[in-house]
């Protein structure tokens, strides 16, 4: 994509008429304004009308002034709000028309790699406009551009790893988590049976006859029908959850009223119940409050299972001047600081049993996407498989080495132990210039640490880059 095509979809779209000299000069000042650049005696910085002209026909370059600092840190941090308070506040409202005809050409682009191209569609959107024109804008600007020694130092500098916080934003200092699976909240279910059994309390029902049935006598005489009761298994489940959780129950909280199955229809095949509307509902309510303690049930011991590990999110950012390709991460951490899936062999064997039936490992340990950094399934469509359980004996049998395979594949970490310890390595195919990337998952610790060094490789750099990330 060139400047020239990046600029007329703009204009297109401007709410009023707007010159391509005058947006030229609007988009510039993104750059210009927050470094108070000027020209050689000190006046603002601008350009002429033929100035423009000659570069919006490529017969000229966009200056390296302007290439060179558009990853100025000053003007990185503003470039969002300038977008949105210059550009989007001057554009029709059917943004969405800005975003389909941006990338009609970008996925045109052969200079654009497929991996590049998919970052660019996931902000492709409205809701994420501004940082969509900002960062194309600084790929259009930089397209052609020949790179000095300057600019590829700088873009050496550009690969660099940061913590997710607590409140999902990014941060250059350590910080460690305690762990929650992200694939069930616990706390959700429990306000779920609250809500439930409080709204069962007070629930009418309509009341059960003496009989029916064709002849009126009495159900447990001639057996015709089948009153539908909630079981004693059952009463004694939701009795004890409510205690717990400080709820009284009504005298009448299990009684469902006229609710039966009609003679010969009391079979799996059948789902017929018959009765008044108001009893209908209440079983309804029922059957929903017991779906969620039965999953509940199920989930609890996993939660538990990890809630005993400490965990930290980490993000690769590329703030450079183009993309870099097989991107290598290796991370250092104490001896036996971190999880592993060997330690799931020592597990015990009902959770071994929980995680063949629960365990996906982009659900429970996943980093989703946020308006700050990318998700890593989504930026290259990487497609988790993971291994399913026969319920037939003679199909196969899940044993705990199985687990432990689809952990390792599903974990994507390589794991291994070195003089400094232990080390993680992770590969990024391809992350473009202003992009965020998050881990494929959290990582798992162990024990706490203190801080967590680093290194980077690059198809791009000619040296290899090291880091630390610290309280």
């Amino acid at each position: 994509m060139y400047l020239k095509e990046y600029l007329k979809i703009i204009q297109q779209n401007f709410s009023t008429h707007i010159s391509e000299e005058e947006l030229f000069r609007l988009l510039f000042d993104s750059i210009i304004i927050p470094l108070n650049l000027t020209g050689s005696n000190g006046e603002p910085l601008d350009y002429s009308k033929s100035y423009i002209s000659s570069i919006l026909n490529r017969r000229r370059n966009i200056p390296s002034i302007l290439r060179d600092n558009y990853y100025n840190p000053t003007v990185i941090d503003g470039m969002r709000e300038y977008f949105e308070q210059n550009i989007l506040s001057e554009l029709i409202p059917a943004k969405e028309e800005i975003c389909y005809q941006m990338m009609n050409i970008v996925k045109e682009d052969p200079s654009i790699s497929p991996q590049g191209k998919l970052q660019l569609q996931m902000i492709a959107h409205p809701s994420t406009l501004s940082v969509f024109l900002a960062q194309l804008f600084g790929y259009v600007i930089n397209a052609n551009a020949t790179h000095t020694v300057e600019k590829t130092a700088q873009n050496e500098a550009s690969l660099k790893i940061f913590c997710i916080d607590k409140t999902n934003n990014l941060c250059s200092s350590l910080c460690l988590k305690n762990f929650s699976p992200k694939h069930k909240n616990i706390q959700t279910d429990l306000n779920n049976i609250d809500n439930l059994i409080n709204e069962i309390k007070n629930m009418p029902y309509d009341s059960r006859p003496c009989s029916h049935g064709l002849f009126k006598f009495p159900v447990t005489t001639l057996q015709t029908d089948t009153p539908i009761k909630i079981s004693s298994e059952e009463i004694s489940i939701i009795s004890r959850i409510a205690k717990s959780r400080n709820i009284e129950l009504s005298p009448d909280f299990f009684e469902l009223g006229d609710l039966y199955t009609p003679f010969g229809l009391n079979s799996p095949l059948y789902n017929t119940i018959k009765g008044g509307n108001n009893s209908k509902v209440k079983y309804e309510r029922f059957r929903e409050l017991l779906d969620i303690i039965d999953q509940l049930k199920r989930w609890s011991p996993i939660e538990e299972f990890f809630s005993q590990f400490q965990c930290v999110d980490l993000v690769l950012e590329n703030s450079g001047l183009k993309p870099q390709q097989d991107v290598s991460v290796t991370l250092t951490f104490p001896e036996s600081s971190l999880f592993t899936a060997d330690a799931l062999y020592n597990t015990n064997s009902s959770i071994i049993r929980l995680l063949i039936d629960n365990f996906d490992v982009s659900k429970l340990l996943g980093i989703p996407g946020s308006h700050n950094y990318s998700n890593y399934d989504d930026a290259f469509s990487v497609k988790r498989m993971r291994y399913i359980h026969s319920p037939f004996p003679t199909a196969g049998y899940t044993t705990k080495a199985q687990i432990v395979s689809d952990f390792k594949r599903q974990y994507m970490y390589k794991i291994y132990s070195n003089e400094q310890g232990m080390s993680l390595q992770i590969d990024f195919p391809e992350i473009m210039q202003h992009s965020i990337i998050a881990f494929p998952t959290s990582i798992l610790l162990r024990e706490g640490v203190s801080k967590i060094d680093y290194t980077l490789k690059s198809r791009n750099l000619p040296h290899m880059l090291s880091g630390t990330v610290a309280f």
